[in-house]
């Protein structure tokens, strides 16, 4: 298992994106956001509001996106299943894989 911190700026969103072959639980510390999750490629993503203390868990291969419609930051505790995060950015739900820059 791994954990990183993810914080998302006011008025900002991630990138779509899934953890490949990992799941994920994601742990509101500070501020209150969205996680949208899309669970499958034919449905509409749903909006899940997260506040400090709540949990959600997100399988392998779920397409999601953190949200921040507020004026402060909001922080997740993004725990993961392998040694090491692993995230595929996507160009929109349903999406191709960005490809990386090197």
């Amino acid at each position: 298992m791994c954990v990183s911190v993810l914080t998302a700026r006011p008025h900002q969103n991630s990138t779509v994106r899934h953890n490949s072959e990992q799941d994920a639980i994601f742990y509101a510390v500070s501020g209150n956001g969205i996680l949208a999750v899309s669970e499958s490629v034919d449905s509409d993503p749903k909006n899940h509001e997260l506040s400090p203390g709540d949990f959600a868990f997100v399988p392998a291969w779920t397409e999601h996106q953190i949200k921040n419609e507020t004026d402060e930051d909001v922080v997740f505790l993004v725990i993961q299943s392998g040694p090491t995060p692993i995230r595929a950015d996507l160009t929109d739900w349903g999406g191709d894989m960005v490809k990386s820059r090197k």
